[in-house]
């Protein structure tokens, strides 16, 4: 089984809903879902709120959201998985999106990057609301979500680096190429990227001083881990960096880097890669 980079998982089901080939087209406000990488759940959203005009003007009004959001049949998903917004049509122009979960009248927004965003990792059950701001207007979308942990999820792990004196803030790598065995009726889990330099184009830079002691957090257990190899490039030059159970230290040298950490596990490897900016 062949399992498509994130990246391409929203181009591929706005062409499948908006059915791009003909010439139709829907200028009312878009219906929202969101979509869990790398398992492909999607969860319709409830419109709550919208001030729209195009073609014709949409308005709709909810005094309560929480209770509208909590009236909506339960989406489940994994702690701290990754997610992505749809719009089941987009004629209209992106101005802002944002969304946050509340949960005990507790509000929490969730940073968004190009549609895509993070879940929570507090298991537990939520209100999700999104909000979306465009060129026709703006509209308000809820949701039911229920966040459960992930003692059996299948899939490979989320990688990250926390700084072993100030654990505050976790750094994540992404996953470049890899193949994770799934239960046998789901198959294997497939990573492809080849090109490095193209894969990491967009991607933020981690900053640590040099010789920083870091450990590797992963965000399920759910294999045997056989070894980890950390690696940094510079120049064409390979520095292998020891490890230490799940912690390795930075280079001394300052400069910018692109690091490596390989994963080999009884599920199967998973090569993780990111940029990373050390100073003195």
């Amino acid at each position: 089984m062949k399992w498509i980079p994130k990246a391409f998982v929203s181009s591929i089901f706005v062409l499948l809903l908006t059915g791009c080939i003909g010439e139709n087209y829907d200028y009312s406000p878009p219906v929202v879902s969101i979509l869990s990488n790398p398992d492909l759940k999607t969860g319709e959203l409830k419109a709550a709120n919208v001030s729209w005009y195009s073609d014709k003007e949409y308005t709709k009004t909810t005094e309560d959201i929480y209770s509208l959001a909590r009236e909506q049949k339960p989406l489940h998903y994994y702690s701290g998985q990754q997610m992505d917004v749809l719009f089941e049509n987009q004629d209209f122009a992106l101005k802002e999106l944002s969304i946050y979960v509340s949960q005990y009248n507790k509000k929490t927004d969730l940073p968004v990057k190009d549609r895509f965003f993070e879940l929570p990792k507090e298991e537990g059950e939520y209100v999700i609301v999104v909000k979306l701001l465009a060129d026709s207007g703006r509209a308000e979308y809820v949701g039911n979500i229920v966040i459960e942990k992930k003692d059996d999820y299948p899939y490979y792990p989320t990688v990250s680096f926390v700084n072993i004196f100030d654990r505050t803030k976790e750094e994540k790598l992404e996953a470049m190429k890899g193949d994770w065995q799934l239960p046998k009726e789901m198959g294997e889990q497939t990573i492809e990227n080849e090109d490095m330099s193209f894969f990491l184009k967009d991607q933020e830079k981690l900053h640590y001083d040099s010789g920083q002691r870091i450990e590797i957090l992963f965000d399920h257990h759910n294999f045997k881990l056989k070894k980890l190899k950390v690696y940094v490039k510079q120049n064409g030059e390979i520095i292998t960096l020891p490890v230490e159970g799940n912690t390795f230290d930075l280079p001394e040298k300052e400069g910018a880097y692109i690091i490596v950490v390989n994963l080999l596990s009884d599920k199967g490897h998973v090569e993780y890669v990111g940029n990373i900016v050390i100073s003195e």
